[in-house]
């Protein structure tokens, strides 16, 4: 229990993320940095953690996926939703005005290892994101109250 999951494709994408961050900042020819934890401006407790921040408006996401993948986005295939939702809720909580979907994969021809998607920013996704978050928290606070009640335990 407590263990994460980790597969040998999730290792590879780990270890070819920092090449592939240096490969789009060359590309784009921007100041590329990471970041840390971010904190939402107005939610309490909430916040993320993106891959980096691009100059003064962007974001940028990596992914190092299966080369099938990579090919299908090549081809013009979609980004799944939840990395949709997840690109919105950074720029929520930046304050950035787009993000760049990154796939990269170094088994390509050099020409066709960097993938680059621009994800504009979304307000009306982001309420709804905003609205889940609070709604959560909410029930998390309720449920932390009731142990405390529950058990007697000191807030």
């Amino acid at each position: 229990y407590g263990d994460k999951f980790r597969s040998a494709a999730m290792d590879r994408g780990n270890e070819q993320e920092a090449g592939a961050r240096e490969l789009y900042a060359f590309m784009v020819d921007q100041d590329v940095e990471t970041v840390g934890f971010v904190l939402h401006p107005t939610i309490e407790r909430a916040g993320c953690s993106p891959d980096a921040i691009v100059g003064e408006h962007g974001l940028a996401q990596f992914k190092c996926p299966h080369s099938s993948t990579h090919l299908d986005l090549l081809m013009g295939g979609s980004i799944e939703g939840r990395y949709v939702k997840q690109m919105q809720w950074e720029m929520a909580c930046t304050g950035r005005q787009w993000t760049d979907f990154v796939s990269f994969d170094d088994r390509f021809p050099p020409e066709l290892q960097l993938h680059i998607q621009r994800i504009e920013r979304d307000d009306a996704m982001i309420a709804e994101l905003e609205t889940a978050a609070r709604a959560f928290l909410a029930e998390v606070e309720a449920t932390v109250a009731e142990l405390r009640r529950k058990f007697k335990l000191a807030a």
